[in-house]
């Protein structure tokens, strides 16, 4: 095999090659920012709740925010440093526990 082969070789052979091999990373980073603008949307933080009533609308809030799921392991009545009063609802499903901090309605 002599230089001009190998040079040859290392060539596309048509412009169909060298753009098809542009285009598949561009498509993958595409892809890949879609998704993570869409996983971040979908995951709005609890602070975007609606105010709740009462103690049981609070407990109906926090399970809407956990995807409708969940059993209710306490609710505490609490204030934050600007003196508004949040419910603090616990609730556990999936073996995992979460605190979800609702404002109470004025």
């Amino acid at each position: 095999m002599n230089a001009s082969s190998t040079r040859l070789a290392l060539i596309p052979r048509n412009n169909r090659g060298v753009v098809a091999s542009i285009q598949r990373p561009i498509r993958r980073l595409a892809c890949v920012s879609l998704m993570i603008i869409f996983t971040q949307l979908i995951a709005l933080p609890p602070a975007m709740a609606a105010d709740a009533i009462d103690r049981e609308h609070a407990i109906e809030i926090a399970k809407g925010l956990n995807g409708g799921i969940g059993k209710v392991l306490g609710v505490a009545t609490t204030q934050d440093a600007s003196g508004n009063t949040l419910y603090a609802v616990k609730l556990i499903a999936n073996g995992r526990v979460r605190v979800f901090k609702i404002n109470k309605a004025q």
